[in-house]
């Protein structure tokens, strides 16, 4: 992960893009709550098959544990020019008012949390379909940037965080992100780039095993 800091010069002309407008945090659904739900009342009334009872029961468990909150905002929200936005609340759960090296810190640790991961659902990945075009096969972190703005943000409070992928291809994806405050400055852009694959194989594989140069 790569940083970029600066002493703040606040009497230097400014602008951002405005905030996207979404329900406050107070109206939003933590991840787990919805896992659990899920698990207790299925999905698309229909009940999930033990195997996701699991998985699902894992992963509730280990959001609760997690040192980040996190609420759903907004999830595949098509715009006018057909761009993809997910948006998410994120919390540091019962932390003191940290001075602003350590907010930093604690931004930086929670702008990793459903970045690169939200290319599947904009490139049409699932997990639970097996194998084929549309089912996730392999994710994995390449490189992560963070660009602060401002100082006077409380990790403490709720942040908005705003995703897009303006490109997926190769087996890649690029991520560009905002983190905002409630009152909607903009403390923080980010930009990720990783692996994300189909688990599907190349045209020229055979039984799953690289064809041979010879």
């Amino acid at each position: 992960m790569t940083c970029s800091f600066q002493k703040p010069e606040p009497w230097q002309p400014q602008q951002q893009w405005v905030m996207p407008e979404v329900p406050p945090p107070e109206q939003c659904e933590l991840e787990e709550d919805i896992f659990d739900r899920v698990i207790r009342d299925g999905y698309e009334s229909k009940p999930l098959p033990d195997r996701l009872k699991t998985y699902f029961g894992l992963v509730s468990s280990e959001r609760k544990k997690s040192p980040i909150a996190i609420k759903y905002a907004q999830e595949h929200e098509v715009l006018a020019d057909g761009a993809v936005r997910y948006m998410y609340w994120m919390q540091a759960k019962n932390i003191p008012e940290y001075e602003a090296p350590f907010q930093k810190c604690i931004l930086a640790y929670l702008s990793d949390l459903k970045f690169i991961s939200s290319a599947f659902g904009i490139v049409g990945l699932t997990r639970f379909s097996g194998r084929g075009p549309n089912s996730v096969g392999m994710s994995s972190t390449i490189d992560h940037s963070v660009w602060f703005y401002n100082d006077s943000f409380d990790c403490g409070d709720w942040l908005l965080y705003v995703m897009l992928s303006p490109r997926a291809g190769s087996g890649r994806a690029i991520m560009h992100g905002q983190l905002y405050t409630r009152n909607g400055t903009l403390v923080a852009v980010t930009s990720q780039e990783g692996v994300v694959r189909a688990n599907i194989r190349g045209p020229n594989t055979e039984d799953g095993k690289p064809a041979a140069k010879l």
